[in-house]
């Protein structure tokens, strides 16, 4: 029997992106390179941010997050699952269309 891991009490479960150890010029970065923020794609949100507050995160979405309290799931198949706090999801990456930004223009 295969087991799932659901999110609980406030946290988003999340596949962490690779990291990039190459910077945009082409310079290999350190291993031992720490950065302060990771991205990652959102697989499962805790149903009671669902329920109690409107968030707009949805499943598949990628996701700026402070990794520091972060908890990973051990048991995954690549050891990049991480259940991440909501609070320390910082930004949401959404593709936009002409009419979005229209829109966010106009308010």
């Amino acid at each position: 029997m295969d087991e799932i891991v659901i999110p609980v009490n406030g946290r988003i479960l999340i596949r962490k992106d690779d990291d990039n150890n190459e910077s945009k010029g082409g310079i290999v970065l350190p291993e031992n390179d720490s950065k302060n923020m990771h991205t990652g794609r959102v697989l499962d949100i805790s149903s009671d941010l669902l329920v109690f507050n409107e968030i707009d995160i949805d499943k598949y979405d990628k996701i700026l997050y402070d990794p520091k309290n972060t908890i990973p799931v051990e048991d995954s198949f690549d050891n990049r699952m991480y259940l991440v706090p909501f609070e320390h999801v910082l930004a949401v990456f959404k593709k936009s269309s002409k009419s979005n930004i229209d829109k966010a223009v106009e308010q």
